[in-house]
Parts: structure tokens; C-alpha cells; sequence
């Protein structure tokens, strides 16, 4: 069911539908508290669920659930959905002509 749900938590990123995105995202989450333990599942949905914090400006919670899932994915040894939420936490800091350290020290 929560994979269900991420699927369509992409389907309204794509659209651009962010408020939908958080709310399917914190469902998919739900549902996976109900059922047995899914790290790489929990990953992908703290992944959607920051990005789409973070287009709407809720940046704080957003780098909060992609700094969990990046912990997530490091724990289960899932090199490419760590580097999926390292994608979407370090795109919103880009700073022309500045070094941002946060995302170097990721690597």
C-alpha cells in the first residue's frame, strides 16, 4: 500500500502539486507504521515528503526529513536512495560563488 502511495506522491510532484505531495508523503508514512519495518520504503517517502516541504517553503521540516532518510539509506546500505535525498537537500542551497559545506560533507 505505502508504495502505492509514493507513486502517486511523485505523480503530483511532477504536477507540481506540492501541498499533495506532503499530504500522501505523511500517509505513506502512516501506513508503513502500520505494517512490518520498510527502511528503504521510509526512505523514498521521507525523501518525497522533504522535497515537497521544501518547494513550499517549509525548509526547516523539509531538511529534517531528507537528513532521516539519508540516515536511513546509509543504515540499510542503500547508496542510491542516499544519494537521492543528498540530490534534493543540496539543491535548494546552491549559492553562486559560495561553498556550501553541508552537502561536501555528506560524501
Amino acid at each position: 500500500m505505502a508504495g502505492y502511495v509514493h507513486r502517486a506522491a511523485v505523480a503530483a510532484d511532477e504536477r507540481w502539486a506540492f501541498e499533495e505531495v506532503i499530504d500522501l508523503s505523511r500517509r505513506g508514512l502512516e501506513v508503513l507504521e502500520m505494517g512490518p519495518e520498510s527502511p528503504a520504503g521510509e526512505a523514498r517517502l521521507l525523501t518525497t515528503l522533504g522535497s515537497g516541504l521544501r518547494s513550499t517553503g517549509q525548509t526547516e521540516e523539509g531538511r529534517l526529513a531528507l537528513e532521516r532518510a539519508m540516515d536511513l539509506a546509509r543504515r540499510i546500505g542503500d547508496g542510491v536512495a542516499f544519494a537521492r535525498a543528498a540530490d534534493h537537500s543540496a539543491i535548494w542551497e546552491v549559492v553562486v560563488g559560495s561553498l556550501n559545506e553541508e552537502p561536501i560533507a555528506l560524501l
